[in-house]
């Protein structure tokens, strides 16, 4: 069956040439400028991508057309059937949903910070109060604005069209900080006089997203490319991947004289090592960054206090563990809710009364609560609030800190209790282990008279009838063992 298979297969390819057809099954690949892994030059596709699809195609007896549009619509049109694959597309579970994806990611990318001249940005902190551009509907946006949001930091988030327009929007100053692909950002910012940034995040596999419904084996071939490529020191792949990470070079470069263009190199090759050192900095401070936020993360969740970060919607963007195992839900379940969703409703209001002297007046508050928790359980908290403010004093958030004092209540009311028993009619003598006479009432010394009623003399005689024998040695050893 497989011979007679091969030799039907042979047939109409042999009939396709004698028509004049190209018997090489097509695939249409969408392609879109994101220099300089994908972009057109000279209405020829170009860039990493295209030119690894280019050889996987020539040794898969494939045949491509390239069809030129925007991002949004090329991935539209990948979703509609209308492409049948698309480059240099990350990863995400939601896309995983809408499109087909092969094993073997072709490049690993991240995101990276690009700040104007002038602009202070050591860490991710930094960014409050900041204008941000980055590209509408990219992984960069969605991901920084939940970053943006757990953080507590108060930005205004700038969608554009590209990368390119993230970058020209911070050196007109329409922004202070541009978040783009870290290829595309050590290509391009310097020509926009832009400065790298510490802010390393979201490290990405970008891939060839395939529509729904094309045939495995396309996506199988792939992958078998680009095991044996990435195997090869020597190969295609590797080449061009060293030569997408370098720098891209001004069109004014080449008419220059020789002179010249030595002088550029040798400015080029510091610029290279002075990169290479500050990125090595940049990764030291951003391990030591994550090393101390680690610790500070492991200090506040061996509290046993209810420590959490509320933002100006009342909404929660961080607690502790403590704070997760009081209210029975994981943190994820309580991150980006509000009391209202969380607690029975007058408990809710309760919080957001003394939620809003701190969001909205700074105010610093010290307040009582009796709360049930998820086991049923009343338990008595004293909360102190404080406001977080930026640079400019604004109030962004609230930070709480709940102490349960359920136990010291408790020990209080019982000691209320035994103050007013002891100050009753009844009369009440304390002794020691030996039964001797520590503390007593008034009714104690009206009943036991000024010579039996003091400290250091044995408790008056115990009798089980009158004139009987004296039962208390019996009581004391009881006492003792039970």
């Amino acid at each position: 069956m497989e011979l007679r298979t091969l030799l039907l297969s042979a047939g109409l390819c042999l009939s396709a040439l004698a028509h004049g057809q190209d018997p090489r099954p097509v695939l249409r690949v969408g392609i879109y400028d994101n220099p300089p892994k994908v972009f057109l030059k000279a209405n020829t596709p170009a860039g990493l991508f295209p030119e690894l699809l280019d050889q996987m195609a020539t040794a898969n007896a494939w045949r491509l057309e390239y069809v030129p549009c925007d991002w949004r619509a090329c991935l539209e049109m990948l979703h509609a059937g209308q492409l049948d694959l698309m480059p240099d597309v990350a990863y995400t579970d939601e896309r995983a949903q809408l499109y087909q994806f092969h094993r073997q990611p072709v490049l690993l990318a991240w995101t990276q910070g690009y700040r104007a001249p002038g602009v202070t940005v050591h860490s991710v902190m930094d960014l409050q109060g900041k204008r941000i551009a980055v590209v509408d509907g990219s992984v960069q946006q969605s991901y920084f604005g939940h970053m943006a949001e757990s953080f507590g930091l108060h930005v205004t988030i700038l969608p554009v069209r590209s990368f390119q327009a993230a970058l020209e929007a911070v050196a007109v100053g329409q922004a202070e900080v541009a978040l783009v692909n870290n290829f595309y950002g050590d290509a391009y910012a310097w020509q926009f006089g832009l400065r790298d940034t510490p802010l390393l995040f979201h490290p990405t596999r970008l891939y060839f997203a395939a529509r729904p419904g094309l045939d495995p084996a396309y996506l199988a071939a792939i992958d078998r490319w680009l095991v044996r490529a990435k195997a090869d020191p020597e190969s295609l792949y590797t080449t061009l991947l060293n030569r997408a990470r370098r720098p891209a070079t001004p069109a004014w470069v080449w008419p220059t004289v020789a002179v010249g263009a030595a002088l550029l190199l040798l400015i080029a090759l510091l610029a290279v090592l002075s990169s290479r050192i500050l990125k090595r900095q940049v990764e030291h401070r951003t391990l030591q960054l994550r090393n101390s936020e680690e610790r500070l993360g492991t200090i506040l969740d061996s509290a046993d206090s209810l420590i959490y970060i509320k933002d100006r919607h009342y909404r929660y963007q961080y607690v502790n563990a403590a704070m997760a195992r009081f209210t029975g839900q994981p943190r994820e379940a309580i991150l980006g809710r509000t009391d209202a969703e969380l607690a029975v409703p007058a408990q809710a209001e309760h919080f957001r009364m003394s939620d809003a002297r701190v969001l909205e007046e700074g105010e610093r508050t010290v307040t009582e609560t009796v709360v049930r928790g998820p086991d049923g359980a009343l338990r008595t908290y004293v909360s102190r609030k404080i406001p977080l403010r930026d640079a400019n004093g604004f109030v962004y958030a609230l930070c709480g800190i709940s102490t349960e004092i359920t136990e010291q209540r408790k020990a209080e009311a019982s000691r209320k209790i035994a103050t007013r028993m002891f100050e009753s009619m009844v009369p009440i003598a304390i002794t020691d282990a030996d039964g001797l006479i520590t503390e007593f009432n008034d009714a104690f010394h009206t009943l036991a008279g000024p010579t039996q009623a003091q400290a250091g003399l044995r408790v008056p005689a115990l009798a089980a009838a009158p004139d009987g024998p004296d039962c208390w040695d019996e009581v004391l050893a009881r006492l003792r063992a039970e």
